[in-house]
């Protein structure tokens, strides 16, 4: 089991985020240069949705270093900080149901709820614009930070994202949560309790009932 911590941060106004990583503070954690990243996203799942109702989400992840298929679990949320499973995999060829996956947790789990042959559906997709950084807060820990700008598209429908991440790799939460607590009080930011999938997932609600949530086709085989 792979558990994935962070925390989201979210401007309370329209502003851009990118300054904050010239700032002689935020810089002096740097422990990489900032990696520049272009990401598409599609979220799937069935056409009974059966991730969805067992509190699961699919993706398939599209960069420049090739496709990546994630997994990821349940999502608790304490004091800021969203907890939750998560396991991912290279993909190589074609992936139109779980069985096309190669062996590991992500084929085994995934298969276990959804049905290793159970066509998957695309729900809505992620255009993001990602800025990522490694740095450390105490000179022990080490937190991926990353700052995303970009849509979700979903049901015809597009929403704007703009939003930091704090991705705890190594180390102690507490250093982190101070770091928090200075970026909300010097940017205008405010820990977000939401998702890239939640907010996708209310794209679709809103479709007009009368139009079957996935009735979109199966995904193209690229």
């Amino acid at each position: 089991m792979a558990l994935e911590e962070e925390f989201k941060l979210i401007p309370t106004t329209p502003i851009d985020l990118h300054p904050l990583l010239e700032d002689p503070w935020v810089r002096c954690h740097f422990l990489t240069s900032v990696r520049p990243l272009t990401l598409e996203d599609t979220y799937f799942d069935t056409k009974a949705m059966d991730l969805w109702k067992h509190h699961w989400a699919f993706r398939l992840r599209r960069s420049s270093t090739g496709l990546l298929a994630c997994l990821k679990g349940t999502e608790e949320i304490e004091e800021g900080l969203a907890r939750r499973q998560e396991w991912e995999v290279a993909v190589h060829g074609m992936v139109s149901c779980f069985s096309d996956l190669p062996d590991g947790k992500v084929k085994t789990y995934g298969g276990a709820i959804a049905g290793f042959m159970t066509s998957l559906y695309p729900l809505f997709k992620t255009h993001i614009q990602r800025h990522v950084v490694d740095i450390s807060l105490d000179g022990i820990g080490r937190v991926e930070m990353a700052i995303d700008q970009g849509t979700i598209d979903g049901a015809g429908r597009q929403v704007a994202i703009m939003e930091v991440e704090l991705e705890i790799k190594m180390g102690s939460v507490e250093p982190v949560r101070h770091f928090v607590d200075w970026l909300c009080q010097n940017y205008s930011l405010q820990v977000a309790t939401h998702s890239k999938f939640s907010m996708g997932l209310e794209l679709l609600a809103q479709k007009k009932m009368a139009t079957p949530l996935l009735d979109v086709g199966i995904m193209s085989k690229r």
